[in-house]
């Protein structure tokens, strides 16, 4: 799926993130060349994301705004 849409998205790996909930998301971005983030507000542990080697492991969808550099109000 991530092949899909990198193929199929302007722009490319350099501006992709992966953003999932566990251990097998982050091994498809890495499989696939592209950074992650670790949402442990989902299924996933922070254990779980360190060991599949998450670039990043965010607390909650605030924080992964912040990571992002992404303003709210």
């Amino acid at each position: 799926i991530v092949n899909f849409l990198l193929e199929n998205i302007d722009g490319g790996k350099d501006d992709c993130v992966l953003v999932g909930d566990r251990k097998y998301d982050i091994e498809g971005a890495k499989a696939c060349g592209v950074s992650s983030v670790g949402g442990i507000w989902g299924y996933g542990s922070r254990a779980e994301f360190v060991k599949a080697g998450a670039d990043a492991i965010v607390d909650s969808p605030d924080d992964l705004l912040k990571l992002l550099g992404i303003k709210t109000s």
